[in-house]
C-alpha cells in the first residue's frame, strides 16, 4: 500500500509560505504504467507548486506557470512514473 502526499505552497508572495498537507489513496491496476493525477486549480491566485511524495519518495514538483484572472479555472495534471506505482494495486 502506498500513500501520496502533496505539500502545497504559493509563489505569489515569497515572504509568506503557506503549506497544506494532503494525503490520499487511490486504487490502480498493478499492471499500470504510471498514474496521472488531475486537479482543478484557481490560477487567478498566482503561481503554485507542490512537492509530491509517494511513500516518502519524491515523485516531482507539481507546479503552475500560468496566471489568469479572467479564465481562472484550469485542470492541472501530474504524472507519477511507473517506477513508483508499478506492481501496486493502490
Amino acid at each position: 500500500m502506498w500513500r501520496l502526499i502533496v505539500l502545497a505552497g504559493s509563489h505569489a508572495d515569497r515572504d509568506r509560505h503557506e503549506a497544506a498537507r494532503t494525503s490520499f489513496r487511490v486504487a490502480v491496476d498493478p499492471a499500470n504504467r504510471g498514474v496521472r493525477l488531475r486537479r482543478p486549480a484557481d490560477i487567478a491566485l498566482g503561481r503554485q507548486s507542490a512537492a509530491v511524495l509517494v511513500d516518502g519518495r519524491p515523485a516531482g514538483t507539481w507546479s503552475t506557470s500560468d496566471v489568469n484572472a479572467v479564465l481562472r479555472w484550469a485542470d492541472l495534471d501530474f504524472e507519477i512514473p511507473a517506477s513508483l506505482t508499478g506492481g501496486r494495486d493502490r
